[in-house]
């Protein structure tokens, strides 16, 4: 693994902070045995300085509070009930500032981690600065703004993200500069290491072939999709039929797999965003989903008795039995059968569309084995 795999593992594992993990990212990328022994030094000062502080602070505290006993005659300046607010309002800061390093680890942990793609100017600065209630993202109408990607904990409402606004991903041959090139290496390693993407469209642009581009990336990666059709509120016909039209026509651009959730909302009025969370959330349960292996022989034997394989060069197919993984990335379906290698993908849609028509996976990419 590489050095940014190396760093995301042992975050997800608790064996160390986000503070702990910048320094260990300067240790790797050091030039030279000094820079690495600097860097080490950090390392091993950083945590180390702010903890002792604490003990330090606390078993002051502590001795003074056995003079006290020891001695209750004695005055000691350093219990009036001031000071002690003062001593104990720093220590619990302190505590709560290595706390909250802790949780934005764990996040990657017990969360949802959310990458937000999309072109240029799509709005997802934008959207990511409505769910925070916060201008802390850069929002301008020039397309580019985001040069890196950002990462942001959201902890609201019950949902517990940690959001990542990348910067717009372009065709290859209209990246000029080596700034955007890197800043669109990140964006694809965001989606490399989400759980979910959702995919930013601006509603007064439609549906192009970068957006399809994007949607392959999300694709390959068998991450789960949410796609949240943004800036709905500049759009002058809001009718039922043109919501349908819409659709159809991202579903049209995105087939074969079309068992996603649409959503068309506006970052700007913060119209259904919130939606949006709910929708992502869905379908990480639906990527955690199991179904029992008697309920799936039931309703899949059935199907397939009613569509066989069709035969192939005088052969034909007999498919016995089919399990569920568990403990895969994304929902996985093993089919054993006596000439898997006569099972086309015509018939592997087919078997996954009726799994998708009985069991909700919306949203998530699934696997069929033979």
């Amino acid at each position: 693994a590489g050095p940014g795999e190396f760093t995301r593992r042992a975050l997800e594992n608790g064996r160390m902070s986000l503070t702990q993990a910048e320094a260990v990212m300067e240790i790797i990328s050091a030039e030279g045995r000094q820079g690495a022994a600097l860097a080490k030094s950090a390392l091993d000062g950083a945590l180390a300085r702010r903890i002792a502080g604490i003990q330090a602070a606390l078993q002051t505290l502590a001795a003074h509070l056995t003079a006290w006993i020891d001695y209750p005659e004695e005055d000691v300046p350093e219990l009036d009930p001031a000071h002690l607010r003062t001593v104990l309002g720093a220590v619990r800061e302190e505590l709560d500032g290595l706390i909250r390093s802790y949780d934005a680890g764990a996040v990657l942990r017990e969360g949802v981690d959310c990458a937000i793609v999309g072109r240029p100017n799509a709005g997802k600065s934008s959207i990511v600065n409505a769910f925070i209630g916060q201008e802390r993202h850069i929002v301008t109408d020039i397309a580019g703004t985001t040069r890196d990607s950002i990462y942001t904990r959201y902890n609201k409402f019950g949902f517990d993200f940690y959001l990542v606004d990348t910067a717009g991903i372009r065709k290859k041959t209209k990246v000029n500069e080596d700034i955007e090139y890197y800043s669109v290496i990140r964006s694809i390693r965001a989606i490399e290491a989400s759980d979910v993407c959702i995919l930013m469209i601006d509603a007064t642009r439609g549906i192009e072939s970068q957006d399809v581009s994007i949607f392959s990336l999300i694709q390959r990666n068998k991450k789960g999709l949410v796609v949240c059709v943004n800036k709905w509120d500049l759009v002058e016909n809001k009718s039922p039929e043109a919501i349908a039209h819409f659709e159809a026509a991202i579903r049209e651009r995105f087939a074969p797999f079309t068992d996603f959730p649409i959503i068309f909302g506006s970052a700007l009025t913060k119209q259904r965003i919130y939606k949006v969370l709910e929708t992502a959330v869905d379908v990480y349960n639906n990527r955690k989903r199991t179904v029992p292996t008697s309920q799936l022989n039931t309703v899949m034997l059935d199907a397939i008795a009613a569509y066989p394989p069709p035969a192939n060069k005088g052969k034909f197919v007999k498919i016995k039995y089919v399990t569920m993984l568990r403990g895969a990335q994304i929902p996985t379906f093993i089919f054993f059968c006596n000439l898997p290698q006569w099972v086309k993908e015509p018939y592997r849609r087919y078997l996954e569309n009726k799994i998708r028509e009985n069991w909700n996976f919306s949203g998530t990419p699934i696997n069929v084995y033979m």
